[in-house]
Formats: structure tokens, sequence, C-alpha cells
């Protein structure tokens, strides 16, 4: 499947999501994505920033356009 099936749903009192598509065939593997469309609790965005963990080297920031060519 080369289609991008792009819906918003809402999860049922059981934890659950339903999509059914035509364009989806019994066995095909897809990829799932899921974020919450929920308005923000007013994390900023730096308190989210420090908690992520990224593995690079210490000198990235400075030598990250190397790495793009």
């Amino acid at each position: 499947m080369n289609a991008l099936i792009r819906e918003q749903l809402t999860v049922d009192e059981h934890g659950a999501l339903v999509l059914k598509d035509a364009r989806l065939h019994p066995g095909e593997k897809v990829e799932i994505t899921v974020r919450s469309l929920e308005k923000p609790t007013g994390k900023r965005f730096i308190n989210t920033a420090r908690t992520l963990q990224i593995e690079a080297p210490e000198d990235y920031s400075v030598t990250f356009e190397d790495a793009l060519r």
C-alpha cells in the first residue's frame, strides 16, 4: 500500500481504536503513529526538551553539517 490514511479517531472505553479502510488488506504490515489531539497541559517545550535522551557525539552541535554531507 502506498496510500497515506489520516484519520482522527476517538479511543473507546476499552482503550481501543478501530480503523476500517478498503485500502487495508488482511496480512498487510502497516505503521501506525498515535499522538494526542488534546490541548497541551501547559508543559513548556524547554522542560520537554530537557527530558530527551539524544545519542550524539559531544561536539555534534558544531559538526552536524558534516554528518549531513
